[in-house]
Protein backbone atom coordinates (compact mmCIF):
# COMPACT_ATOMS: atom_id res chain seq x y z
CA UNK A 1 0.00 0.00 0.00
CA UNK A 2 2.40 2.57 -0.95
CA UNK A 3 1.18 6.49 -1.39
CA UNK A 4 0.97 5.95 -5.48
CA UNK A 5 -2.56 6.15 -6.89
CA UNK A 6 -4.13 2.50 -8.73
CA UNK A 7 -3.68 2.70 -11.99
CA UNK A 8 -5.75 0.20 -14.09
CA UNK A 9 -3.83 -1.58 -16.60
CA UNK A 10 -4.51 -4.33 -19.35
CA UNK A 11 -7.88 -6.62 -19.05
CA UNK A 12 -8.60 -4.24 -15.79
CA UNK A 13 -8.58 -0.94 -18.32
CA UNK A 14 -11.42 -1.83 -19.77
CA UNK A 15 -15.16 -1.13 -19.53
CA UNK A 16 -16.50 -4.12 -17.75
CA UNK A 17 -18.77 -5.61 -20.07
CA UNK A 18 -15.72 -5.51 -23.08
CA UNK A 19 -13.67 -7.10 -20.13
CA UNK A 20 -16.08 -10.09 -19.90
CA UNK A 21 -16.60 -10.34 -23.49
CA UNK A 22 -13.12 -10.72 -23.89
CA UNK A 23 -12.60 -12.94 -21.17
CA UNK A 24 -15.69 -15.26 -22.07
CA UNK A 25 -14.14 -15.18 -25.99
CA UNK A 26 -10.43 -16.44 -23.80
CA UNK A 27 -12.40 -19.28 -22.18
CA UNK A 28 -15.04 -20.59 -24.79
CA UNK A 29 -12.90 -23.27 -25.90
CA UNK A 30 -11.74 -24.37 -21.94
CA UNK A 31 -13.02 -27.29 -20.60
CA UNK A 32 -15.87 -26.51 -18.15
CA UNK A 33 -13.90 -28.27 -15.21
CA UNK A 34 -10.70 -26.00 -16.15
CA UNK A 35 -13.34 -22.57 -16.08
CA UNK A 36 -14.64 -23.22 -12.52
CA UNK A 37 -11.31 -24.36 -10.87
CA UNK A 38 -10.28 -21.20 -12.02
CA UNK A 39 -13.40 -19.61 -10.58
CA UNK A 40 -13.18 -21.19 -7.01
CA UNK A 41 -9.45 -20.08 -7.19
CA UNK A 42 -9.67 -16.47 -7.89
CA UNK A 43 -12.90 -16.34 -5.27
CA UNK A 44 -11.10 -18.04 -2.47
CA UNK A 45 -8.43 -15.94 -2.97
CA UNK A 46 -10.78 -12.74 -3.01
CA UNK A 47 -12.28 -13.84 0.33
CA UNK A 48 -8.91 -14.33 1.44
CA UNK A 49 -7.71 -10.95 0.88
CA UNK A 50 -10.84 -9.57 2.17
CA UNK A 51 -10.68 -11.02 5.33
CA UNK A 52 -7.08 -10.32 6.25
CA UNK A 53 -8.21 -6.45 5.70
CA UNK A 54 -8.66 -4.23 9.08
CA UNK A 55 -12.12 -2.52 8.66
CA UNK A 56 -10.38 0.63 8.39
CA UNK A 57 -9.17 -0.49 4.69
CA UNK A 58 -11.68 -1.50 3.40
CA UNK A 59 -13.69 1.80 4.35
CA UNK A 60 -11.06 3.74 2.80
CA UNK A 61 -11.08 4.20 -0.48
CA UNK A 62 -8.20 7.23 -0.20
CA UNK A 63 -5.53 4.32 0.65
CA UNK A 64 -5.57 3.17 -2.85
CA UNK A 65 -6.15 6.61 -4.76
CA UNK A 66 -9.85 6.02 -5.18
CA UNK A 67 -12.31 8.92 -5.04
CA UNK A 68 -13.50 10.01 -1.14
CA UNK A 69 -17.12 8.58 -1.89
CA UNK A 70 -15.80 5.15 -3.32
CA UNK A 71 -15.39 2.49 -0.47
CA UNK A 72 -13.23 -0.42 -0.93
CA UNK A 73 -15.69 -2.83 0.31
CA UNK A 74 -18.35 -2.13 -1.67
CA UNK A 75 -15.97 -2.15 -4.67
CA UNK A 76 -15.29 -5.99 -3.55
CA UNK A 77 -19.10 -6.45 -2.70
CA UNK A 78 -19.83 -5.30 -6.43
CA UNK A 79 -17.49 -7.25 -8.72
CA UNK A 80 -17.91 -10.61 -6.42
CA UNK A 81 -21.60 -11.35 -5.38
CA UNK A 82 -23.55 -8.83 -7.40
CA UNK A 83 -21.30 -9.70 -10.54
CA UNK A 84 -21.96 -13.45 -9.76
CA UNK A 85 -26.06 -13.07 -9.43
CA UNK A 86 -25.58 -11.60 -12.74
CA UNK A 87 -23.64 -14.36 -14.65
CA UNK A 88 -25.36 -16.84 -12.61
CA UNK A 89 -28.68 -15.59 -14.41
CA UNK A 90 -27.08 -15.32 -17.61
CA UNK A 91 -26.03 -19.30 -16.74
CA UNK A 92 -29.52 -20.55 -15.97
CA UNK A 93 -30.92 -18.92 -18.82
CA UNK A 94 -28.38 -20.72 -21.37
CA UNK A 95 -28.79 -24.13 -19.51
CA UNK A 96 -32.76 -23.69 -20.06
CA UNK A 97 -31.92 -23.11 -23.80
CA UNK A 98 -29.77 -26.40 -24.08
Amino acid sequence: MRSEPFVRTGLRALATDERTARIAAESRNRPLHDVLADSRQVFDQVLAVVRACPDDVLNDGRRFGLPDDVLPWVLVANNTDAHYREHGRAIRAWLHQQ
